[in-house]
């Protein structure tokens, strides 16, 4: 059975008493303030049975952060880079990116509190055509 959840998500874990074997979250995480970050994976930890598993994916921000370092304003590529770059780094004011990461700050936030243990990280995921993402496998432990 699969459930989509279709309202506030802090407070849907918060209050569901259903425990699930997988739990997707596909460019929701990088939303959430970082001050919220140990919070959410701490919920994340309590509807997500032991063994099951989390798959998240971000933007990937060390690939970000290599388009700013590498690019070349006089490429032809330059606009569609910026595009990418101004909708990842920033977003819009009504839906922030607060949050960054890489695949290291995703081992340290995921496992920090022995809730999860991170199993795969692709670093070059790719989602909607674009090849700057990072997907992470992490299960409940």
């Amino acid at each position: 059975m699969e459930y989509y959840c279709k309202e506030d998500a802090f407070e849907f874990m918060e209050r569901t008493s259903l425990i699930f074997d997988r739990l997707c979250a596909y460019r929701f995480l990088e939303h959430v303030p970082m001050d919220r970050v140990l919070y959410f994976i701490y919920l994340l930890s309590t509807v997500v049975k032991k063994g099951g598993l989390v798959d998240i994916i971000v933007p990937n921000y060390m690939t970000l952060a290599d388009m700013i370092l590498n690019e070349n304003v006089n490429d032809s590529e330059f606009e569609a880079h910026n595009i990418i770059l101004t909708t990842e780094l920033v977003n819009e004011p009504g839906c922030p990116h607060a949050s960054i990461w890489t695949k290291d700050r995703a081992i340290k936030f995921f496992q920090l509190e022995g809730r999860f243990n991170v199993k795969e990280i692709d670093e070059n995921f790719v989602f909607d055509g674009r090849d700057i993402y990072l997907r992470i496998l992490a299960e409940r432990i």
